[in-house]
């Protein structure tokens, strides 16, 4: 972002004019065409009203939509202990809880017990309008911006009101046909009922692995059963206005503007597309806050890897084998990870890199220092 920052400082930001009476005649905005353009808008107005058939609802004003789906599903996790002999045993856990994805729990302990129903009728799905057009509150022009920069607009915000028409609507399409209902706060709730055959399935599977009478808190109380849907929508519906930066088309998608902002694609291959909620924001200020955005993204990807590379490399240091190529292998890999991390770090400062690294090397010496005293003990015994 910061090399694409400078290239388009290079080509220069041309402002879109906001009005007929600006000085600028509205022929001349041909010249600009193929230009990084900079505009700013009170109002935007989706080219198309964007709806879910499935639910046959509509959202009036938005430009983009998201249908968020939960699964209530059985989930499984285990604490490792070890008994009196030195044997390591495994206890497993399970409680429900409501998912984004469905959970397959044909490989648990106890499947048969703690079985996922993976019934998915109307999975999580977005869509973004084809494209809007946007105007100043005061100004008279009016410019499209295409669905390229309306792809990066963000701030979602869930839809919780409704009106009864749209209820009624609801009820009558295929999700309530399905069984769907609402039960407020904008959710849509089906409960799993469960067939026959499945039931029969079920129970023979406990038999066999002899869970029919092992039961567990999450068995007994609960807030939704497993196989249990529900829906729930977000939006984003600009209020404050927007600001935009991208290439300037001169050609028109619809017929009473003055020209389409679109994707702008730098000289060193960078592509520009931004768009913002708040309708007086600088080009500065659009690219710092996208900057701080994808940064702190990076930033928590080197810290997760390099913790993961910690972990795994202090989890070997007292069992390391170096006649073990899978230790090897794992010690190896864990310990470039923390030098990459620690050295991409250099962006951050260079004493936060130069202490990530030295943390990293001090974890292979530590490993090494003690993987050589357990050999100089096994040599003098």
């Amino acid at each position: 972002m910061i090399q694409a920052f400078r290239e388009v400082h290079k080509e220069g930001i041309i402002r879109l004019p906001e009005s007929k009476y600006s000085g600028l005649d509205t022929t001349q905005l041909e010249k600009y065409h193929g230009r990084v353009a900079y505009a700013t808008a009170d109002t935007a107005t989706p080219s198309v009203l964007l709806k879910d058939g499935d639910f046959d609802l509509s959202f009036d004003g938005a430009l983009k939509i998201r249908r968020n789906a939960e699964y209530c599903q059985w989930v499984e996790s285990y604490e490792e202990k070890e008994n009196e002999d030195g044997e390591r045993y495994r206890t497993y856990y399970y409680y429900k809880t409501w998912q984004s994805y469905p959970v397959n729990s044909l490989f648990f302990d106890q499947p048969g017990a703690h079985h996922n129903p993976q019934y998915d009728p109307f999975p999580t799905s977005e869509s973004c309008a084809p494209s809007a057009v946007i105007k100043t509150a005061q100004g008279d022009l009016k410019y499209d911006v295409d669905q390229k920069v309306l792809n990066s607009l963000r701030g979602w915000e869930p839809v919780v009101q409704y009106t009864r028409n749209d209820f009624q609507r609801m009820e009558e399409s295929v999700a309530g046909q399905a069984g769907f209902k609402p039960i407020g706060n904008g959710y849509f709730y089906r409960p799993h009922k469960a067939s026959s055959a499945e039931t029969f399935l079920k129970m023979a599977a406990q038999v066999l692995e002899g869970s029919i009478l092992d039961y567990q808190i999450g068995d007994l109380f609960s807030a939704c059963n497993a196989g249990d849907l529900r829906i729930r929508y977000e939006a984003i519906v600009p209020t404050q206005g927007l600001s935009i930066i991208g290439g300037f088309s001169k050609y028109p998608l619809t017929s009473d503007t003055h020209g389409t902002l679109t994707a702008h694609k730098t000289s060193n291959g960078f592509t520009v597309a931004l768009i913002q909620h708040g309708s007086r924001r600088s080009p500065e200020l659009m690219f710092a806050v996208e900057q701080r955005r994808q940064l702190m993204w990076l930033f928590a990807a080197r810290a997760a890897l390099f913790v993961w590379a910690f972990v795994v490399a202090s989890s070997k240091v007292s069992r390391i084998e170096w006649t073990n190529p899978y230790h090897w292998i794992a010690f190896s890999i864990a310990g470039w990870a923390a030098c990459v991390s620690g050295l991409s770090f250099a962006t951050w400062g260079r004493t936060l890199m130069l202490f990530v690294f030295a943390g990293s090397l001090g974890v292979g010496g530590v490993a090494w220092q003690m993987n050589a005293a357990d050999r100089t003990k096994l040599h003098q015994n």
